[in-house]
């Protein structure tokens, strides 16, 4: 019995394992066939061939073809990919949270499903097709019931059923003004009466059409070019091309801004509309549609210059490593920096006074990044002569790599507001510009010759010392006997 008793032990505890193990194996198993019971549409995203949201108040079909996803009705054009693919991937995540009821006879009208608020219908690659009847009922907690196909169950899911009701075909339509890839537009008109900007791309890079020798700032052009793929459709105001009744209705009158764009073989082409009562709207004329557009987008386009799309930084375009000595000028005094093993000196320094390296630093790196407020586009002005400062740049090999002469002070309307500005000229550019004062006053140039820390500590404590001497009680005393 001795020998019995762990033997029985060791069975016992070998048989309980098992049994765990075959209870959790078991219970994994319901799990997963409850998960794949509990999904609504049993086809992937992939296998959707066809799919129709239909309501009393409205009906739209989209079909999967060779070129993407199109609606069939009520429109016949492609629509938005992103829109629709994202669509389908939450449908086929859709759970049900449970069965409410399940019987051979159902009160439908209980459930708001004998008049459905919404029927989804769903198709797919091996002809199945499924239909989700969605109740006009809802429970307490905000869930939908449906129906699916013909079975005799009442479902309880989610409330987004309910709010897929509520899609139009508005939200699936590709609502871009320009339905062309941005990247290979090869050339941009925007007329606006007497003006007029035009661009072409060259060599991956876009020049100004009649204006060769103006250096753009790329990335202002591509935001422009971008700005017509990005401008959405608010709303559909006309299929097709707007008729002069439809736009004496609108209270458009005539076009404000003519686009034009080179696309290889193709050109893309719309008017852009506003009104008094800040309606904008683009008329489109491939595919012909004409939109509602933000008020941001108008502005965009009506105050696009070439002015505004130069490169603002070109004339203090240089190489801020390869500064080895800065000559400067400014307040009528002139001083020499020199950069030896990184590290700045002042060859010929004031007496009393030292150089704050880390600020010639600052300065070098803020004028290389400072922008044009006006180009004056002429070679040579009175203005530039009244010099304020001047800075000359030189190399390793002692050559000047850079020059920036600063002159008069004047007063400019930028923006609308009063700017103080300076007559500049630079080595990179032939031309005159401006440059705000304001950025050089943050410069505090006066800043980079400071007194001498030690010298100054010393004159303080001479002072301080002749002070407490003249004020002690012998020297009052001695200056009462001498009087």
């Amino acid at each position: 019995m001795g020998r019995r008793g762990p033997l029985l032990f060791a069975i016992f505890v070998i048989g309980f394992v098992c049994f765990v193990a075959y209870d959790f194996q078991t219970e994994k198993k319901n799990e997963i066939r409850k998960e794949e019971n509990s999904v609504l549409l049993p086809v992937g995203v992939n296998e959707v061939t066809e799919f129709s949201i239909k309501s009393v108040a409205q009906g739209l079909t989209l079909k999967r073809e060779a070129a993407g996803w199109t609606f069939v009705s009520p429109i016949a054009e492609l629509a938005d990919q992103k829109v629709v693919e994202s669509f389908l991937e939450n449908l086929a995540k859709e759970k049900f949270n449970k069965i409410a009821v399940e019987a051979p006879t159902i009160d439908w009208k209980a459930f708001g499903i004998d008049v459905p608020k919404v029927s989804i219908e769903v198709k797919s690659t091996k002809g199945q097709a499924y239909l989700f009847k969605v109740g006009s009922i809802k429970n307490f907690q905000g869930e939908s019931f449906l129906q699916r196909d013909s079975e005799s169950k009442v479902y309880l899911a989610s409330a987004n059923w309910s709010s897929w009701s509520e899609k139009k075909s508005f939200d699936f339509r590709d609502r871009r003004m320009m339905r062309l890839p941005t990247n290979t537009v090869s050339g941009l008109k925007i007329g606006q009466g007497a003006r007029h900007l035009e661009l072409q791309k060259k060599d991956d890079q876009w020049i100004a059409v009649g204006k060769l020798a103006w250096k753009l700032d790329q990335n202002k052009v591509r935001e422009m070019v971008s700005l017509l793929d990005t401008t959405a459709a608010e709303d559909f105001l006309s299929e097709g091309l707007a008729t002069s009744e439809q736009l004496r209705k609108l209270k458009l009158p005539q076009p404000q801004i003519a686009l034009s764009v080179d696309h290889g073989d193709r050109n893309w082409k719309a008017s852009i509309y506003s009104n008094k009562d800040r309606l904008y709207a683009a008329q489109v004329y491939e595919p012909a549609f004409l939109i509602r557009i933000s008020e941001f987008a108008f502005k965009k386009f009506s105050e696009a210059s070439l002015d505004a799309l130069r490169d603002r930084q070109e004339p203090l375009n240089y190489n801020r490593s390869e500064v080895k000595k800065v000559q400067l000028t400014f307040d009528g005094a002139s001083y020499e920096f020199v950069d030896q093993a990184g590290t700045w000196t002042w060859p010929k320094a004031v007496q009393g006074k030292s150089l704050n390296s880390e600020k010639l630093n600052h300065i070098l790196s803020r004028l290389r990044n400072l922008s044009v407020a006006t180009f004056l586009d002429i070679p040579d002005d009175p203005g530039i002569k009244k010099l304020k400062s001047k800075f000359i740049f030189r190399g390793a090999d002692d050559k000047v790599m850079f020059e920036l002469t600063l002159g008069e002070k004047r007063k400019l309307k930028l923006g609308g507001t009063e700017t103080s500005v300076l007559v500049s000229k630079s080595s990179v550019m032939r031309n005159l510009f401006t440059l705000n004062e304001s950025d050089f006053v943050e410069l505090k140039l006066a800043e980079l010759m400071e007194l001498n820390k030690s010298k100054a500590n010393a004159e303080a404590n001479t002072k301080a010392h002749t002070k407490s001497t003249t004020e002690s009680p012998e020297a009052e005393a001695a200056e009462k006997s001498k009087k």
